[in-house]
Parts: structure tokens; C-alpha cells; sequence
């Protein structure tokens, strides 16, 4: 096995250092093996610094405390151990071997370095010192089989166990807590994790698993989901629906992550029925959903049988027991869990009160995340305002400000509502929804794979609210100095609007109102006076207040809602508009003060038609180089070439009609309707930038928005799955993109490698698809390739290269390259050996890598000036 240890001093030039301790593995045995556990049951190596390895049994999702992680290092008795980190391990995060940063999950494989402790009789370990994923998710502890009396013992004390063949004795022991007997003994079991169970007196259960907690001076089984506590026959629904946060936090991206743990199981389950059958669309078969009693998370489940004949009539409050096996029906990304019935279906009783229906957020039905544990649940969203009215399918979404969320009509009842009403129109104030959540079709990209399904009319209520402004306009919507300008727009409530006004100001002035009057029906109108200002710069909102409804206090709302992060404007030039008036905002949201206005610019073009026929399908524009002076516009008439100094009129559109996701919220002239090329052959330089001016979080990002960029010097720092990443050795990242590209470009970038270097990249800085790019255009956008001395091709060697820069202040990069698959360590060291930081520990593939050092130690703290080593081991 070929192995490499290589030192290289790096120096740090203005950044107090406190070195780890770290020694040989201890197994959990030794540390938790007592002998005699009824006289004295503290640790042998209470207050010693160990580091032990094992796998995870329990990971710190869905608990009562972000603090504990349980770790196992064997199936035998006194082989675990709760590991405690003070702030919380969602903000620990783990280098794991697959290179992306992970919060530590159940399954995970991980080296540990701490130390022993006893918290009231507990062993624990805590003050954290070292830690890292040796595999990630490599599988799973199998439970230890005790009995009752086995689990009041010391020796299970963080181990994870199973009580098989026990029955419910004590329904409520306080604080949560219940205890199961197996007819000689009893042990208590607690509600650390949310599980989902109900004890019943007497009940028999085939199992209970968990981790074996000891607080408050008794042991106690911590189950950590609900497949954890099994019934003994008829299974309740949340064991089926029930996954671990972990995996949901995969299942955007790898399509099989939030499969039912009992996929094709056969089950028999009971609940009571929401959705009736014959309400819903179901093609030529039939469905409906039942839910479990106590209603939610995890709690409904639906049965779907193409012969429509399958089912017996089944109404809402029916009792239903129902035996079939599991599966995921699974469209594009999203997949929701099933019952397929094999039996058929004995109704228990009928009429019974339906489960409570919990109020969500409209952002909890965007991400398997936080959606998954709704799906077929009846769920209601409150306050809402309707956002799209016309989208496909029948469908229409709503937001309560969180995020939005689509409604669809999959109910007859809903659909004939929306053919004889139409569907609400955007900004209608609704005041609760209730529906059931459908996890279908639709994209995690764009957060519509979940839906709200009302059933009925009364679903929707549309009460009592703040007024709605929407569909404001101005004439002239380009003003010049001397315009008085004339805002519109419609203003609704459920109740009165009592009064409503502009709110302005002039160059960051004063903010006067301007009183707006109601001529007919919704519309409103006011007058904001002409500046008599070349220049002068206008903000404005609408506020509306109504007049309560004669029971609420009168409501207040502004349009934009949050007034902080946008607003209307407009400059008043007398000669016109340039680009950089089109494109300059103060506002975060960044959206263009003309919006919506037909405008006419002059530029050169810098993205002519040989990008237009690209993937991307737009032109792009520049006037200066400097920032707020670039723009994308269509075009489908006669051809432009870049260099070509040409005006141009069209309206200026921040959410793109035809093509939301690639072009919103990237400022675009489209519609237009006249090119004049002024003169030929213009040459226009790139604006010098670093990629922490492109990072999504820049201050100025926005600024850069359409204009011709440059990078020098960068680095290929990861293939993506459609861009690439690259730093220019300033240790942020942004991305290039392909869109733009020529044939040879595109094949060009397709071939690039990680850790390979190129002396310049040039491209149109654009936002599409969700996050900011250099688009680049043609090979002539891609300097030098190659530069980088340390950079070679295939095969890969164990090599360690200089870091760079060096001196730094306060980050710099580490290059490396592996051989082979194997393990990989690189640790950094004070000049006196003292060690400061791991930088990497974990299983590496054959490649080359980059890794940044942030100046900081394994505590987080900067360290001093001075100078460092690091070292590599690999193999």
C-alpha cells in the first residue's frame, strides 16, 4: 500500500491556540464496564479524554435536545454511549468522505474525541474536541434483544435494544413516560424522539426498540421513530409514512430517500376516512385516504385500486380496517407512499369525529423536509393571499409570506367551483384553506411537487382580512422632470376600504402621501407631483387601510408587502434613459424601478446572435464598463454581432412570461420592437471582478447583473451536475455556465477537471435557474489553460503541493492529490508541532482536491500570527 507523509510550512501573516487532545481508540466497553454497577456505576475513565469509533444508533433530528447522539461500537453489553455537544450538533458540522459538509445522522460511521463524564448517574461523553464521518450512512446497529429487567441495568446504558413480546401496564407515568411488562417486569419509556404512539391499556406489542437512556434516577427506552414501538397485529399508520429527518434531507436530490421503511411490506392498519371515495379524480379507478385518529404528522395514508369497483362507498368518518403492502407511487422526484388493499375492507363504524387538522405554513409544504410528514394529511393554511391564478392543471397558488404553495382541483367539487367561477384572482386575500397535502408531479426545483387539495367549497373561506393591492401601474411609467405621474391600481377586502394613499419621497428625502381616491368598483388612483429635477430619483408605495368589518380593528397592508426590502421608483432624466438607470436599484430584491416599462437604451453588444442560438436565447447589452451597465434583451429579427453600438426599445420584464425559472429575477428587455445599429466593430473591456464579488451573498452582486466579466487566475473547484465551480484563490466560490456557449466552448467545459486551472475567464454575469453565472460564450472567453505548475493529468499520484497564497491573511488553499481509494488525514500544526487543526479525516476517492483553511482551529477560534505546517497522511 503506498502511503505519503508530507510536511509544508505555510505562513500566517495577522490572525490563541489551544492544542487537542488526541490519543489510541478506546473502545466503549472501557469505558462504560463497571463491575460491580449496584455499589458504584461511574466510569472507570470518568474525566479522562478518550477517542472511540462506532456507529451511530441515534442521531439528533426530531428530538427534545439538539445536544445527544448515541454511538455503538458492538451488539454485547456495555458497547454504548450518549455523546453530548453543548451548542447543538445542527451547528456541528462534519467534513464527511463524500467532501460535502454534514450534520451527523444515524447510520454514520465516526471517530470521536472527548471526554468521559457522568451526568447524574449517566456516562456520557461531551467537551468535544475531535470529530469526523469515517463513512456516511453505512448502514445500521442491530438491536440488542433484552428483557425488562436486562433494560434496568447499567449494562445497557447506551446501547441500543429491543423488548420483544411486552404488553402496555401504565399508560401515563408523567412527562411523557409509560412503561411495558413482559408479566414479571416492567421499564419505563420515554418521549425524547417524537414517535407517534398512544399507549393503550394492555395493549400487546410485538417490540419496542430504542436507545437506553438513565435520567432522573431511572432507566429509560428512548424509541427514536415510530417503526421503534410495533404492534402486535393491526399497525398504525405513522409507522408506515415515518422516516428519519436524515433521509429527508436527501430526498430532493436522490428520488428514493423518503421511501416507507416497510416498502412491500403486507400490513393491516386502520383509520378514520377524509377523503371519501368518489370525490376525487382517479382515472377509471377509485381512491381515498384515511387517517389515523389523532391526526398529525405521518398520520394519513392513501388507497388507490384501478377497478372502480374495489372499494365499498366509503364517507368521511368511516372507521376502516384495511390489509394490503406498501408502495411508492413515484412521479419524476416525488414519490408518496401507498397501501395497494389485497383484502377487503371491513368498515368498523361510521360517523366518527374526523382527526384535528393542524395549521401549517405555506413554506411547510415547499421541501420533503418539512412536507413529507403532511402528505394525504388534512392540513389548513391561513391568511393567505393568491399569487398565480393561471397555472396549469387547474392549479393556483397562495402564499402567507412564507413561501408559496400550489392549490389544485383534483376534487370533482373543487373542479366544477373553479368552471363556473374561475379560479381566485391574483391577490385575493383567502382566509383559511383546508385540503389534504398530494405529493405529486410537480418539481423539488421550483418547490410544486406538494399541493393543497381542498375537497370541498367551504374549504376555501374567504374572510376578514387586510385589503389586497394589486396591479399597480403609472402613466407615464418613464417620467421626465416635469411629469405628474398617475398611480393605479386595484384595492380589495372582504369589508370596506376606508382610505388609501402613495407614500414617497425624492432622493432619500422627506416621505410625504399623496391621498388616493376610488373612481369606481376596485380602482384607485393618485398623483405624484413632478419633481422639476433632471435626476431625481423617486421611491413610492400603496398603503390601504380598511374599515374592520364593524367587529375587527380596522387592517392596515402595503403593496410591496415588505417595504424594507422592495418599492416602486422611477429617475426623471430629460434626455432619456440609459442602461444603468433600466438596472440600478437600491432595493435587496433587485428588481428594476421601471419594471414594466417600455424603455429605449443604447449599448454595444456583448452576447450577439451565435448566443441567441445557444440554449440561452437572448442577446446581451453593455453601455460602460463598470457596474449597473449591463442588460439581456430579446431579439428575433435580423442578425447582430457582438461589437455592434445599437438602441434598442422594448419593456423592461423582471418575471419572464414565458420562461419563469430561467429568466426571473434577472432584469430583461423583451417584447422589442425596433434595433437600430448605430455602428459596427465597438470593442468594450470586462469588468475585472474576484468570485467573492459573484458569490449569491455579495453586497453587490446585483450590479454585475447582465454586464461582461472577467476572473483571473481561477480554479476548477467542483463538476456539477449542469455548471461548474471556480475560485480565483479568494476562497469563495461562483459558478460558469454553458448556456451561452459555442459548440466548442461547450464541449470545451465539459472536459474541465477539478484542480485545474485556467488564467482567465470571461462571460455575460447573469441569474438563472436560481443562482447567479458567468456565461460563458466562446473559447476566446477561456484564457490559458493549464498554468498552474502543480496541475497533471491522469494518472494521479499521493502528492501534497504548496498552499496558495502564501502568506495569507486569513485563508488559503490546500492541494492534494490520491492514488487510490483509501483513507486520508491532513492536519495542521503549529511551528512547536502543537496540533491546531483537522483539516480532512475520512475515506477519499482517486482525484485531486482543494481544501481552504480558514485560519481558525478545531474550536473555531482564529489563530495567531505566524507560521504553520500541515501534513498529509494517505493509505
Amino acid at each position: 500500500m503506498k502511503q505519503i507523509a508530507n510536511i509544508t510550512c505555510v505562513v500566517l501573516v495577522a490572525l490563541a491556540l489551544v492544542a487537542p487532545t488526541s490519543g489510541q481508540v478506546t473502545s466503549i466497553y472501557d469505558i462504560q464496564y463497571v463491575p460491580n454497577p449496584e455499589t458504584d456505576d461511574a466510569s472507570p475513565l470518568v474525566d479522562s479524554v478518550v477517542t472511540i469509533t462506532g456507529i451511530v444508533t441515534a442521531e439528533f433530528w426530531g428530538g427534545s435536545s439538539n445536544r445527544n447522539i448515541y454511538v455503538q461500537d458492538d451488539t454485547t453489553a456495555w458497547s454504548g454511549v450518549v455523546v453530548f455537544e453543548y451548542n447543538g450538533w445542527d451547528n456541528f458540522d462534519i467534513d464527511s468522505p463524500d467532501g460535502i459538509v454534514h450534520s451527523v445522522a444515524e447510520g454514520d460511521s465516526v471517530l470521536i474525541t472527548g471526554t468521559v463524564e457522568e451526568y447524574f448517574g449517566k456516562t456520557e461523553i461531551s467537551n468535544v474536541t475531535s470529530f469526523s464521518i469515517i463513512a456516511y450512512k453505512v448502514g445500521c446497529i442491530e438491536p440488542i434483544s433484552v428483557t425488562p429487567l436486562q433494560a434496568n441495568s447499567e449494562a445497557y446504558e447506551g446501547v441500543l435494544i429491543s423488548v420483544p413480546n411486552v404488553t402496555v401496564n401504565d399508560l401515563d407515568l408523567g412527562f411523557g413516560e409509560w412503561s411495558i411488562t413482559d408479566g414479571t417486569n416492567s421499564v419505563r419509556v420515554d418521549d425524547n424522539w417524537d414517535y407517534y404512539y398512544w399507549p393503550d391499556s394492555s395493549q400487546a406489542l410485538a417490540e419496542v426498540v430504542g436507545v437506553l437512556d438513565y435520567t432522573f434516577s431511572d432507566y429509560k427506552i428512548q424509541p427514536r421513530l415510530a417503526r421503534d414501538v410495533a404492534e402486535d397485529g393491526v399497525i398504525r399508520i405513522q409507522r408506515i409514512q415515518q422516516v428519519l429527518y436524515s433521509d429527508l434531507i436527501k430526498a430532493g436530490e436522490d428520488e428514493f430517500s423518503d421511501y416507507s421503511y416497510l416498502f412491500e411490506d403486507t400490513v393491516s392498519i386502520q383509520g378514520i376516512v377524509t377523503m371519501p371515495t368518489g370525490l376525487s379524480f382517479a382515472g377509471a379507478g377509485i381512491k381515498f385516504i384515511y387517517q389515523d385518529e389523532h391526526g398529525g404528522p405521518w398520520s394519513a395514508i392513501l388507497s388507490y385500486d384501478p377497478d372502480s369497483s374495489a372499494f365499498p362507498v366509503l364517507f368521511e368518518g368511516d372507521k376502516v380496517r384495511a390489509t394490503g403492502y406498501i408502495f411508492e407511487y413515484s412521479t419524476g422526484p416525488s414519490n408518496m407512499t401507498e397501501l395497494f388493499i389485497t383484502q377487503p375492507i371491513q368498515i368498523l363504524d361510521l360517523g366518527l369525529a374526523l382527526p384535528p387538522v393542524d395549521t401549517v405554513a405555506t413554506s411547510d409544504l415547499r421541501w420533503p423536509t418539512e412536507a413529507e410528514q403532511w402528505g394525504n394529511v388534512m392540513v389548513r393554511v391561513a391568511d393567505v393571499t393568491v399569487i398565480e391564478n393561471d397555472l396549469s392543471f387547474g392549479e393556483w397558488s397562495v402564499d402567507d409570506g412564507s413561501g408559496k404553495v400550489n392549490v389544485d382541483d383534483d376534487s370533482d367539487s373543487i373542479s366544477v367551483w373553479q368552471e363556473e367561477n374561475g379560479r381566485p384572482p391574483e391577490g385575493t386575500f383567502i382566509q383559511s384553506i383546508r385540503g389534504w397535502v398530494y405529493h405529486h408531479f410537480g418539481s423539488y426545483g421550483d418547490s410544486t411537487a406538494y399541493k393543497i387539495e381542498p375537497l370541498y367549497v367551504s374549504d376555501l373561506v374567504f374572510g376578514a382580512g387586510p385589503p389586497n393591492i394589486q396591479e399597480v401601474t403609472r402613466d407615464p411609467c418613464v417620467p421626465g422632470p416635469n411629469d405628474d405621474v398617475l398611480v393605479t391600481c386595484n384595492i380589495s377586502d372582504n369589508s370596506t376600504v376606508a382610505s388609501a394613499k402613495i407614500v414617497y419621497n425624492v432622493d432619500e428625502g422627506t416621505n410625504p402621501s399623496v391621498v388616493m381616491t376610488n373612481p369606481s368598483g376596485t380602482t384607485w388612483e393618485g398623483t405624484i407631483p413632478a419633481t422639476g429635477v433632471d435626476g431625481a430619483r423617486v421611491n413610492y408605495y400603496i398603503e390601504a387601510t380598511d374599515d374592520g368589518g364593524g367587529q375587527d380593528e380596522p387592517k392596515t397592508s402595503t403593496f410591496p408587502g415588505d417595504i424594507t426590502d422592495s418599492q416602486f421608483g422611477y429617475i426623471t432624466f430629460q434626455p432619456g434613459l440609459n442602461i444603468e438607470d433600466v438596472q440600478f436599484t437600491e432595493w435587496s430584491a433587485g428588481n428594476s424601478p421601471f419594471d414594466g416599462c417600455e424603455v429605449t437604451v443604447t449599448g454595444i453588444v456583448t452576447g450577439d446572435t451565435a448566443q441567441y442560438y445557444s440554449s440561452y436565447g437572448a442577446y446581451a447589452l453593455q453601455a460602460e464598463s463598470i457596474p449597473w451597465n449591463g442588460i439581456i434583451f430579446e431579439w428575433d429579427g435580423f442578425e447582430l454581432t457582438r461589437g455592434d453600438d445599437v438602441t434598442i426599445t422594448g419593456m423592461v420584464e423582471e418575471y419572464d412570461p414565458e420562461w419563469h425559472f430561467k429568466y426571473d429575477n434577472n432584469t430583461k428587455i423583451i417584447n422589442v420592437s425596433a434595433v437600430t445599429v448605430i455602428s459596427s466593430g465597438n470593442d468594450i473591456a470586462p469588468i475585472p471582478v474576484s468570485t467573492a464579488d459573484l458569490a449569491g451573498n455579495a453586497e453587490e452582486v446585483e450590479s454585475y447583473e447582465g454586464c461582461l466579466v472577467t476572473l483571473s487566475n481561477v480554479t476548477v473547484t467542483a463538476l456539477n451536475q449542469f455548471d461548474w465551480s471556480v475560485d480565483d484563490g479568494s476562497g469563495t466560490t461562483c459558478l460558469i455556465d454553458d448556456d451561452m456557449a459555442t459548440d466548442e466552448a461547450d464541449a470545451f467545459l465539459g472536459n474541465l477537471e477539478v484542480s485545474q486551472t485556467l488564467a482567465t475567464v470571461t462571460g455575460i454575469f447573469n441569474f438563472s435557474f436560481g443562482t447567479y453565472k458567468i456565461q460563458i460564450r466562446d473559447m476566446g472567453d477561456l484564457g490559458e489553460v493549464g498554468i498552474d505548475p502543480y496541475v497533471n493529468g491522469q494518472p494521479y499520484a499521493f502528492k501534497l503541493y504548496p498552499n496558495f497564497p502564501n502568506p495569507f491573511n486569513p485563508e488559503t488553499r490546500i492541494q492534494f492529490e490520491v492514488a487510490e481509494l483509501g483513507k486520508v488525514k491532513l492536519v495542521i500544526y503549529d511551528i512547536l508541532g502543537h496540533h491546531v487543526r483537522t483539516l480532512a479525516s475520512g475515506t477519499f476517492n482517486t482525484g485531486r482536491y482543494t481544501l481552504n483553511w480558514d485560519g481558525r482551529n478545531d474550536y473555531g477560534a482564529m489563530v495567531s500570527s505566524g507560521v504553520y505546517i500541515y501534513r498529509i497522511k494517505a493509505g
